[in-house]
């Protein structure tokens, strides 16, 4: 079965803020007050009408994460710390990539590692419940997919 998740994490008191000129964008609740925004084909739109759709930039192991999307990204982590969490998977194989900004500058990652989540949830100051990691202390294993995120 296929997982695939492309979302930004930011804590819930952020959320309302960062989201005020994007309607497109849908913040779901996790646990810890935080809220995942799904990095949907509408939200991306929405990132390049007001950012410039044509913003140069690309992480080499991140290829859907583009500029309009870090510049909206540096701009809510002069509020507070914002992490974008990439993860794709298929039949046991797949890969992580996590990326985090905080005053405007990058100061997690980008990091491409089996548990690059993790750590950026850690970076997030996450803790684990017990006998839980922090993936699943957030139960991000619940949808799998970015959209049936946005629809939830």
């Amino acid at each position: 079965m296929a997982y695939t998740l492309e979302a930004f994490v930011l804590p819930s008191s952020a959320t309302k803020a960062a989201l005020t000129t994007l309607p497109s964008a849908v913040a779901v609740p996790l646990e810890q007050g935080l809220s995942l925004i799904p990095l949907t084909d509408a939200f991306a739109i929405s990132l390049g009408d007001r950012f410039g759709a044509g913003m140069e930039f690309e992480f080499k192991d991140m290829p859907t994460l583009k500029g309009s999307a870090v510049k909206w990204a540096e701009q809510v982590s002069h509020a507070s710390p914002v992490a974008f969490l990439e993860a794709e998977f298929f039949g046991g194989q797949g890969s992580q990539v996590a990326i985090g900004w905080q005053a405007g500058q990058i100061t997690f990652g980008p990091l491409r590692a089996t548990n690059a989540i993790n750590q950026a949830l850690r970076w997030l100051e996450i803790m684990p419940a017990a006998e839980m990691d922090e993936f699943d202390t957030l139960r991000l294993g619940r949808f799998r997919s970015t959209e049936k995120w946005a629809r939830r």
